[in-house]
């Protein structure tokens, strides 16, 4: 199985997306700062029975920023939507992780009949005094220096995110219980972040995102920070690693006849 590599206009846009498999489509909305390119594991497991379509979001990846100084969530939610349009996708699955999974779910709720079914992983839900928490200082701007000197902190903020969450409030109770030291999955990080510049602080203008879902609906949790608890939050997916969700889980019947 191969991953292929295209590139659309979107209303004038630039958008890049990775593609894999066969069967019923998927469109795989990924995290912010990151882009297409963390999916490319899930992408060769699920392309058994999907063909998997997964965007770089607006000003990740390859895909060119929206048009706008600072684009919020119903933007990147109308951008997924602008995307379909020109695919010519008109109803179909989706799945996101974490803040792709917030844009899956925006899209989703305004655009009813649009998906025919939604998985999220590690769906973020914050109250408004952790929302005011993160835009405090979860992801800082930060410009490139003469000496370099930008390298070693976005390096170690990256690593430190593994450890505690969020990343810079560093105690017992924000500890991450899957802690790691993974050169190679730190430094993947590090070059989306370095790639997306600017448009990493987008991120931190994810709302709360409680909203009613009216269409069918899958949303995994499982152990982070442990003072996350699943009753109150959908923070973090069970299976980070690998993304090793159950595809005959969460979608069967998902192309069934309708009632």
């Amino acid at each position: 199985m191969k991953i292929t590599r295209h590139y659309l206009d979107v209303n004038g846009r630039r958008v890049h997306y990775r593609k894999c498999g066969s069967g019923p489509t998927l469109i795989m909305v990924h995290q912010s700062p990151r882009s297409s390119a963390e999916y490319e594991k899930l992408m060769l497991k699920w392309g058994s029975s999907f063909t998997c379509i997964a965007p770089d979001s607006p000003g990740y990846g390859q895909s060119e920023p929206l048009n706008l100084k600072s684009p919020k969530i119903n933007e990147f939610g109308d951008g997924l939507i602008e995307f379909l349009d020109v695919l010519g996708v008109k109803e179909v699955a989706v799945y996101g992780f974490h803040s792709g999974g917030a844009i899956a779910l925006n899209a989703h709720v305004r655009n009813p009949g649009r998906f025919t079914a939604l998985a999220c992983g590690g769906y973020p839900i914050w109250t408004d005094a952790e929302m005011a928490l993160f835009a405090s200082g979860y992801l800082p701007s930060f410009k490139p220096t003469g000496y370099g000197e930008h390298l070693t902190w976005v390096w170690s903020r990256i690593l430190e995110q593994s450890w505690f969450f969020p990343w810079f409030k560093t105690e017992s109770s924000t500890r991450m219980r899957n802690a790691h030291n993974d050169v190679a999955r730190v430094h993947a990080q590090v070059m989306e972040l370095l790639d997306a510049g600017e448009w990493t602080g987008n991120i931190v203008a994810l709302p709360n995102n409680r909203v009613r879902v009216t269409h069918p609906a899958w949303f995994e949790t499982g152990e982070g920070a442990p003072d996350f608890k699943p009753s109150q939050h959908i923070h973090y997916s069970k299976s980070d690693l690998d993304y090793t969700l159950d595809v005959n889980r969460i979608f069967d019947n998902l192309y069934a006849d309708k009632e």
